[in-house]
């Protein structure tokens, strides 16, 4: 029996109470290596055998490994264990999450969503793009580049999960206004949930999360910053004057000194790495 939105509502606030969110449909692949990358220990040959059993995720991850955010002295690879190597652990998780999300959409049950869930993977590829090509230009130092590129990849892992699970409840979904509301207010404590949950490093959880804190005159988080600009950027494409107007007086800009910033310059900038990316999280 389906729950309607004051019901929904509930279990979700006592499922983030708990600490605890689950996602049904994803392939046994993703679940598998998301349980094997708990332990920070755990061997890339044993990583490698579980990839090869699924060789459309190995694509991916061999992808991500060669896109511009990875690229090496050495070279592309071919081959999925120095993909791994290469990328880390982090980076690891996201494709696999990447991946198991687009799974997801392509089930029955998520007809309904799968457009929105598409549309929310782009914007936070276009932000974690966007905010590596600010960060190029800035030419800030010290700025942690797994944070910036994978909280931004990862920044509507919350939106993503909601939409997954009022799928599932079609009072829910002909509640519009109530899902706007929800997605709104619960996606980034369901964000910080799902990534503590599959341990992402602290840092990219923050980065994930905490995007908004930015506009704050007094923050001090560049990373934030910079995903709140490239954020700016991926909501208003095709928009540059009244972006360039924008940026003039936006607190997070001119702390990076990117004020004065064309956006043209930047999109075409991260058009490139976009490419490389999306081969990697579909």
């Amino acid at each position: 029996m389906g729950l309607d939105s004051r019901q929904f509502l509930s279990k979700l606030q006592a499922d983030l109470a708990a600490g605890k969110l689950e996602i049904a449909g994803f392939p046994d692949s993703v679940l598998l290596l998301l349980r094997e990358m708990r332990d920070e220990f755990v061997s890339n040959s044993r990583l490698e055998r579980i990839v090869r059993g699924d060789q459309a995720l190995a694509e991916r991850i061999v992808s991500m490994s060669n896109s511009a955010a990875f690229q090496s002295a050495t070279g592309p690879t071919t081959e999925a264990g120095s993909a791994i190597a290469r990328i880390g652990l982090a980076a690891l998780r996201t494709v696999v999450l990447a991946y198991g999300f687009s799974r997801l959409r392509d089930q029955k049950i998520y007809k309904l969503v799968q457009g929105r869930m598409g549309d929310i993977w782009a914007h936070s590829l276009a932000v974690a793009t966007i905010g590596r090509a600010l960060y190029t230009l800035s030419m800030m130092k010290g700025v942690d580049r797994d944070a910036l590129i994978l909280g931004g990849m990862l920044s509507g892992v919350g939106k993503i999960y909601l939409l997954s699970e009022m799928a599932h409840h079609q009072e829910v979904l002909d509640d519009f206004a109530a899902v706007a509301h929800m997605l709104e207010t619960w996606h980034s404590k369901a964000t910080r949930t799902l990534l503590k949950e599959w341990e992402f490093p602290d840092a990219v959880a923050c980065a994930a999360t905490t995007i908004e804190t930015a506009r704050s005159p007094s923050a001090d988080d560049p990373v934030a910053d910079i995903l709140y600009v490239a954020d700016m950027f991926a909501s208003m494409r095709g928009q540059n004057e009244d972006l360039a107007k924008r940026l003039q007086v936006s607190a997070p800009a001119m702390r990076l000194g990117l004020a004065a910033t064309d956006p043209e310059k930047i999109y075409a900038a991260a058009a490139e790495e976009a490419a490389s990316i999306s081969k990697a999280l579909g």
